[in-house]
């Protein structure tokens, strides 16, 4: 039961965060960030993301090996000013995976191509003796707090096992990348969730922040994501390796809810290939032109259109 009203809360909020704002309130949130840039950039926190924009951009470039693992660290120690340990935050990683080998293997589960996605769940989300009764949950004290910025990172939630719809579909991401099984994020409106594919190639949605499956019919409709949308590229759709990457790095920017510096070093540094901007600006133009041909203008299509934009400046130039 008490799962249940955490579960119907949570749908309550998503839904409510899904309507649609007011134009006049959009203009203003967009003005208060867009004067925020002009706030000078400390030397310490210019420092920290240059390095994980310029690691993460050879990673992209094929300079590197791509590790999404390592590319959150990097934004998350930028985030806390180089204050991280990239041994704790390994360390706990690793001293996990031979635990999800181990469950998989006392199943007798390892010729299913699936076994790694199901260790990953299980593990995240189930209270069993393998993480000592103590699944990963949605922390629901701070998800409507200043607080709320933390609990996306995969850091703070290795520490507390309380995190949001940004850091438990990244963990889950990131621990069925060690036990080398497909996993999938997915994105729709100001949420993440897993996708892959089940023994038969049949996609399946996985909710972290409950623990449970989802129709991609009731998706749809808790987020308010229209075909339009999923047809576009924009939403819903499985990202490849580089492609979250490059989102990934492109989210630096919304840091600046807590420290606007760091929209400002990402917008003057962040340098990723002319296709990525090219992809960006093309599913954004396919949900604008959707919009001009009468689809409801809501708060996701304010900020598609100052994407749009910005894009558009970008390759321009």
């Amino acid at each position: 039961m008490k799962r249940l009203i955490y579960i119907l809360s949570f749908a309550i909020f998503l839904q409510m965060n899904a309507q649609t704002f007011n134009s006049g309130q959009k203009w203003t949130d967009f003005n208060t960030n867009k004067n925020a840039l002009s706030h000078p950039v400390p030397t310490n926190i210019q420092k920290n993301f240059d390095i994980a924009i310029n690691e993460i951009s050879q990673m992209l470039k094929g300079e590197k090996p791509l590790s999404f693992k390592k590319a959150v660290f990097l934004v998350e120690n930028a985030y806390y000013e180089g204050q991280m340990s990239w041994e704790d935050y390994n360390n706990e990683i690793l001293r996990i995976k031979p635990i999800l080998d181990k469950m998989i293997d006392n199943r007798n589960l390892r010729q299913y191509k699936t076994a790694g996605n199901w260790a990953v769940f299980t593990y995240m989300s189930d209270s069993i003796p393998e993480n000592d009764f103590k699944p990963y949950q949605y922390d629901f004290e701070n998800f409507m707090s200043n607080s709320n910025i933390e609990s996306s990172l995969v850091s703070r939630l290795l520490k507390r096992k309380r995190g949001n719809c940004r850091s438990l579909p990244f963990l889950y991401k990131i621990l069925a990348n060690e036990v080398h099984v497909e996993a999938f994020i997915a994105v729709v409106p100001m949420h993440c969730y897993v996708k892959h594919k089940d023994e038969k190639g049949n996609w399946w949605n996985l909710e972290m922040t409950t623990g449970t499956f989802s129709r991609s019919s009731f998706i749809m409709e808790t987020f308010n994501v229209s075909e339009v949308a999923i047809e576009s590229g924009l939403f819903m759709k499985p990202l490849s390796e580089t492609r979250l990457f490059r989102n990934w790095l492109w989210s630096m920017a919304e840091t600046n809810e807590i420290k606007p510096q760091a929209a400002q070093i990402s917008k003057q540094n962040l340098q990723l290939p002319a296709a990525f901007y090219i992809s960006q600006l093309t599913a954004c133009q396919n949900f604008v032109d959707a919009c001009n041909q009468g689809v409801t203008v809501n708060s996701v299509n304010h900020a598609c259109l100052f994407q749009t934009l910005a894009l558009r400046r970008r390759t321009a130039q």
